[in-house]
């Protein structure tokens, strides 16, 4: 195993906690593959929302792109990175 994705859920959502997708490997698909692979899972768990957290510097752009939308940033002093809480609706 060289990355992956790991989650939980609970409450009718599922929180991402870590997606780990090794540089060689980004751009390739496979980290749209895990997050759509999670999403169907969540679905299949009757969760209505996905939600995880991601720092300035990490991969907000990828969530974005994938339909997620930040909720909440903390900022906080230099050297902190702000720190943004992401969603996405599964189901209506």
């Amino acid at each position: 195993i060289v990355g992956g994705l790991w989650g939980r859920s609970g409450w009718g959502e599922l929180y991402i906690d870590i997606v780990s997708v090794p540089e060689v490997l980004r751009r390739t698909g496979v980290g749209t593959e895990l997050m759509r692979l999670a999403e169907e899972e969540a679905i299949r768990r009757d969760c209505h929302c996905v939600w995880l957290d991601t720092y300035a510097f990490q991969a907000r752009p990828f969530y974005e792109k994938l339909g997620y939308v930040v909720f909440g940033t903390i900022d906080g002093p230099a050297p902190i990175f702000q720190h943004h809480f992401m969603t996405k609706t599964l189901r209506g």
